[in-house]
């Protein structure tokens, strides 16, 4: 069996999110994904724009002052040109091959013949479209700038949904062929192919260098087109032709001539080819998640989350969590440790009254999304928070960036300043300034970091707020409005969700609303459980959550130009077999923050790494230590303390 022929089996045999899943994990493998796929049992092409959504990359580019800057997007939004090869005919050079080493010198991104059971007979492999992107990694880089490698499976004259619809996105495309498969079907073809803004380059595999086409029809019909040959020559000689003629086109191109995938779907539907994305209750979700953020535009990046989800700021919650931190410490006792006690549980009192009233006129935004969660279930669910999140992610990526690099110049001053006021026992004036502007820089970058968790934040308060047993005269209907929240978190948990345990920027439990949703998990299973807590410790940026995602299959959120924030966890039931191996039904595993976050001062990391180490640890039964780099002397400080 061809394994592109069991490949497509199983891509048939999946709904969308798990098509999303295997597409995400094969760009991870720097493998070549599939974006129209043929159906063998009614011959329907589907174009994979959902699928393609889970894709996200990283690349670096040159600003003009020769800066590097580090770039983020999905891979269907962003407007690269499009080169696409084709075949017409049986060719003895292997067209995968001749793309593999014009991107890289050969490393297997499209399977080919010389792959394990490339050889083998295809059965539905012809009509399949791939294709793969690629980011320019340094200054030695071949190509200075993305670009999107196509590649149409089998005989384009036998394909014409596909060969059209690529034909249209294409800045230039390369077919393949011989001298015997040029007849007017194929002139035809290359003619159309010739009008995309970069044109045509006919490939032809039967002629050597020296050698000319015998029929006159064929050489007026191609005599504008760019030929290569390619008998007589190896892979390395095709490749350097190949890249010489796609240079020479790229840079005489006008960047508007390119499409981005998300932005093709009109043009796939006028050749008759399905679009994942109109499943039902893909755009409903859309429409869901695009009006709950309907009024995000009109506040400042700073404030927007401060607005819209206010429970959970430094006025309410934070302030809550600080007190009910120093009512266990009490660092800063000058009483009795009973008047202390009573003094810190009256200001926890006003606060939480305060955050109640808060919740009785919840922001339009936190309704609607309340609203969208809890009447749609299933699928519809599903699409909503899916869409939710990435135009979440994709409003951080806008924003954070400019307020990144201006943190990061701030820093950069002050370091500076203080190697230069060394020898003085004081700061200066100069450095005080700058760590009052780091310090401001740093709660707009908190601040503005706006993800799906802080939703789910928002609800935890809005819960807490009305179940405390503290406050009195809280009216039964309010405490039974907001009573169903922990079972729908318990119910996305048990569908793949993963649920805050520690909020990061207050660095504190909402123990209340974590009792809650594990109490709803407890009575959908009745009978007791035993759980296996696994967690992970390493410093920033070290890939531990890609690392859990990659291990156990999990949905932790990565990039988006955020970090993890405070500690998460998913909940994963072992089957029959395990369960009597292991000792154990489930397994629970915890996503942490990183430590040694340079935007904390020295003193101020190394006391937050200490509890985020001794929390993580304390919490489970096997800590999985992430070292990044060859020397743990970091890691080994915070354990040590």
């Amino acid at each position: 069996i061809h394994p592109l022929d069991s490949f497509i089996a199983l891509l048939q045999c999946c709904d969308n999110f798990v098509t999303q899943e295997i597409l995400a994990k094969m760009s991870t493998c720097q493998l070549a994904i599939p974006f129209l796929l043929p159906n063998p049992h009614d011959g329907n092409v589907m174009y994979l724009l959902w699928g393609m959504r889970g894709i996200i990359q990283a690349w670096k580019s040159t600003k003009e002052n020769n800066k590097m800057i580090s770039n983020e997007c999905h891979i269907v939004d962003y407007p690269g040109p499009i080169v696409s090869f084709f075949k017409i005919g049986q060719i003895e050079k292997s067209k995968s091959k001749i793309i593999n080493e014009v991107i890289n010198d050969g490393a297997n991104y499209f399977f080919n013949w010389d792959c394990d059971g490339g050889t083998a007979k295809q059965f539905f492999v012809d009509g399949m479209a791939e294709l793969y992107c690629y980011f320019p990694k340094g200054d030695n880089d071949f190509y200075s700038d993305i670009i999107i490698f196509t590649n149409l499976r089998g005989d384009a004259k036998k394909h014409t949904r596909q060969l059209n619809f690529m034909q249209k996105i294409s800045f230039m495309s390369f077919v393949l062929l011989t001298e015997s498969d040029l007849d007017d079907e194929a002139i035809e073809l290359l003619g159309k192919l010739a009008k995309s803004p970069g044109g045509v380059v006919v490939m032809l595999a039967d002629l050597k260098n020296n050698q000319k086409l015998k029929n006159e029809k064929h050489i007026q019909a191609i005599e504008a087109m760019p030929v290569i040959k390619l008998k007589g020559r190896n892979y390395a000689q095709i490749r350097n032709e190949v890249r010489k003629v796609m240079v020479d086109k790229l840079c005489l191109r006008v960047k508007s001539n390119c499409n981005n995938l998300s932005e093709c779907m009109d043009i796939a539907r006028s050749f008759g080819i399905q679009i994942d994305e109109d499943e039902t209750g893909n755009q409903e979700g859309k429409a869901l998640a695009e009006s709950v953020l309907q009024t995000i535009t009109l506040h400042s990046a700073h404030e927007v989350k401060l607005k819209m989800l206010p429970l959970h700021g430094p006025d309410l919650w934070h302030k809550w969590a600080e007190l009910d931190k120093e009512s266990y410490r009490q660092l800063s006792r000058n009483k009795s440790i009973d008047v202390y006690s009573k003094d810190m549980e009256t200001k926890k009192k006003a606060v939480r009254q305060n955050q109640f009233n808060f919740t009785l006129k919840p922001t339009p935004t936190m309704k609607e999304f309340l609203s969208c969660l809890i009447k749609n279930t299933g699928t519809l669910r599903q699409y909503f928070l899916h869409w939710l999140k990435m135009l979440l992610d994709d409003h951080s990526r806008k924003v954070l960036p400019s307020l990144n690099d201006a943190y990061q110049k701030t820093r950069a001053d002050l370091l500076k300043a203080k190697a230069e006021n060394k020898s003085q026992q004081e700061d200066s004036e100069i450095i005080s300034q700058l760590k009052v502007k780091l310090k401001l820089q740093n709660e707009q970058l908190v601040n503005a970091s706006f993800g799906l968790e802080h939703f789910f934040r928002e609800m935890g308060q809005m819960y807490e707020a009305r179940m405390d047993t503290q406050l009195k005269r809280v009216p039964r209907d309010l405490k039974e409005e907001v009573s169903c929240f922990p079972q729908v978190v318990a119910e996305l948990m048990k569908e793949g969700y993963p649920v805050e345990l520690m909020d990061g920027d207050a660095a504190h439990v909402p123990i209340t609303w974590v009792l809650a949703v594990i109490g709803n998990l407890k009575e959908e299973n009745s009978k007791n459980r035993n759980v296996f807590v696994v967690s992970v410790l390493g410093i920033q940026s070290s890939g531990k959550s890609t690392l859990l995602n990659t291990t156990f299959g999990l949905q932790f959120n990565v990039s988006a130009g955020r970090c993890t924030r405070g500690a998460h966890f998913q909940l994963l039931p072992f089957n029959s077999a395990l369960r009597k191996e292991v000792g154990c039904d489930h397994i629970l595993i915890v996503d942490t923050e990183g430590l040694r976050a340079p935007e904390l001062q020295y003193n101020e990391s190394q006391k937050h790494d200490n509890e985020i180490a001794t929390f993580v640890i304390g919490l489970a039964d096997l800590t999985i230590i992430n070292i990044f780099g060859e020397t743990p002397g970091e890691l080994t400080d915070i354990l040590q303390t």
